[in-house]
């Protein structure tokens, strides 16, 4: 079972927002110089959360709510952290 962390930054963000939920899938970019495939993490509209929901592969509970996994190559370590990084485009 994997733990799921959020960063106090986040949490208040989301909290701010109304967010409850995060999808994380895996994007798989055409072209000819792009051949990795990356992961994208996004906030879930509150009333789009049914509709993701029935597409999740994986479903986690998480400090502020939920994390619909929606790629099943998408395999979670011991501890998966977030913050608020992760979704202005920025990352350590």
């Amino acid at each position: 079972m994997s733990r799921i962390v959020f960063e106090q930054e986040l949490i208040d963000y989301m909290e701010r927002k109304g967010f409850t939920v995060i999808a994380l899938e895996a994007i798989n970019p055409k072209g000819c110089c792009v051949d990795m495939t990356e992961l994208a993490a996004r906030f879930v509209r509150p009333k789009d959360v049914d509709a993701v929901q029935s597409k999740a592969c994986g479903i986690y509970e998480t400090p502020v709510g939920q994390l619909f996994v929606l790629s099943r190559e998408i395999e979670l370590d011991d501890e998966v952290r977030f913050g608020l990084r992760s979704f202005l485009g920025v990352k350590d």
